[in-house]
């Protein structure tokens, strides 16, 4: 395995049980904007940062939590020495995107990596074990809502590309703290070869079974729907249940190592369809081909009654589209689209800080993101010109109306729809149009 993960897990688990952590990986210092950014491996710098906490250091653990569940209304983290609250961003501040999960959100490689660090951190108790449980338990809310019918998870997103996202270890899991059917997550993760009982989430998924099942039971007092005021996202995902099967729809990819798995649904009859899926040998591979450290310019999006997917990387830019699961609907869940309300447990801003005005500031859009995208596109000469004009003019400072009349000058580049760039043109257009 790559990098310190296989002992940074180890002394996580370590940690976990009151004993000194084997080695001394997690002793190593890492860079806060690689976390709070999501430009890093977040499930690397999460296990670090857990076994650290548990190791009596001081460590970030409020920023950390302003950044997963959301800072409190009117705040915003922005990067100075370290990542700080504020109410006021500064002109040159890097206001970070708060997200659950981060650039890794229900990542089929490292989302258990992510639950088993919260976990972990509940054993430290105070602050920031309060905090730790809070995510744990809208974690099994989120578990709750992308259950499929045959009782396996529908755990794909950011980072996922590569893998089949069938049920395996995350099932197991989720079967060992709700009470379920652990014999039926067992014959999965057998099926998929996970080498379950000799594996590492086995071990410290039965170390860490009194707080999953505490933390089971809280979230069985908040329903599925109330995930849509009590999560902020990178990028909004919809979740769509219905009589006949299970949907689940990220918008875009915001992660720049492993392209993600943006869509897939579940039928009742088992027909599945997992976007992306490539063709390798004349075999159907779900979950796309392996890629590794290429910025994938893609997205997805409900039109009517279907999913329609496209990928810089898998499709050439060109769409693709699948059929929602038919049936009476039972819930549409949309995630990302509100600010988040905060839980009790939420501190107040840091006191040090001083409001610049009487005003709350509206979230900053990603302009230097559209400016990147838009250097990108592969145009012809005579746009040349306006198009380094638009990416300098994205570099300053521009007003809601500057950023309009951006956005009209973008979409008369008119990209045809089939054309590869396509993707990454609509999402620079998102951004200014947003």
């Amino acid at each position: 395995m790559a990098g310190d993960e296989r002992q940074l897990r180890d002394e996580m688990l370590d940690a976990a049980r009151g004993k000194a952590p084997r080695t001394d990986f997690w002793k190593r210092g890492q860079a806060f904007d690689s976390y709070f950014s999501g430009a890093g491996s977040q499930n690397i710098w999460l296990m670090r940062f857990a076994t650290q906490a548990l190791q009596g250091r001081d460590v970030p653990w409020e920023a950390v939590y302003h950044y997963q569940l959301g800072p409190p209304p009117g705040s915003f983290l922005v990067a100075r020495d370290g990542p700080v609250l504020v109410t006021q961003p500064a002109a040159d501040d890097r206001v970070y995107t708060p997200g659950f999960g981060g650039s890794e959100f229900m990542s089929t490689i490292y989302w258990v990596w992510h639950l088993m660090s919260h976990l972990v951190l509940i054993r430290a108790g105070g602050e920031i074990g309060a905090r730790a449980r809070r995510w744990v338990v809208l974690n099994w809310v989120l578990f709750r809502a992308i259950q499929a019918p045959d009782g396996s998870l529908m755990l794909f997103g950011q980072r996922s590309a590569g893998h089949n996202p069938i049920p395996s270890k995350p099932d197991w899991l989720f079967a060992k703290a709700s009470d379920g059917d652990v014999a039926r997550a067992e014959r999965w993760c057998k099926k998929a070869g996970a080498g379950l009982k000799r594996s590492w989430e086995f071990e410290i998924g039965n170390e860490l079974l009194p707080e999953m099942r505490s933390t089971y039971q809280e979230s069985l007092s908040i329903p599925v729907e109330d995930l849509q005021k009590l999560i902020p996202l990178r990028v909004p995902t919809d979740i769509v249940k219905t009589a006949e099967g299970i949907a689940v729809v990220h918008a875009k990819n915001v992660n720049p190592n492993t392209p993600p798995i943006l869509a897939g649904t579940l039928w009742r009859d088992e027909r599945r369809d997992i976007m992306p899926t490539s063709v390798l040998k004349d075999e159907k591979v779900p979950g796309g081909i392996r890629i590794r450290q290429q910025f994938d310019h893609a997205s997805a999006r409900i039109e009517g009654n279907e999913i329609v997917y496209a990928s810089s990387l898998y499709t050439g830019g060109a769409e693709q589209r699948v059929p929602l699961p038919g049936g009476d609907l039972i819930y549409h869940l949309k995630l990302g689209n509100a600010v988040p309300v905060p839980d009790d447990s939420d501190s107040n801003p840091d006191p040090d800080s001083k409001p610049d005005s009487g005003t709350t500031p509206k979230p900053t859009r990603d302009l230097g993101r559209a400016a990147t995208l838009i250097a990108g596109l592969q145009l012809p000469r005579k746009q040349s010109s306006l198009q380094a004009e638009i990416v300098a003019k994205l570099q300053g400072t521009l007003s809601d109306a500057d950023v309009a009349a951006v956005a009209a000058q973008v979409r008369s580049f008119g990209i045809g729809a089939g054309q590869p760039q396509a993707v990454q043109w609509r999402e620079a257009l998102a951004i200014l149009e947003g």
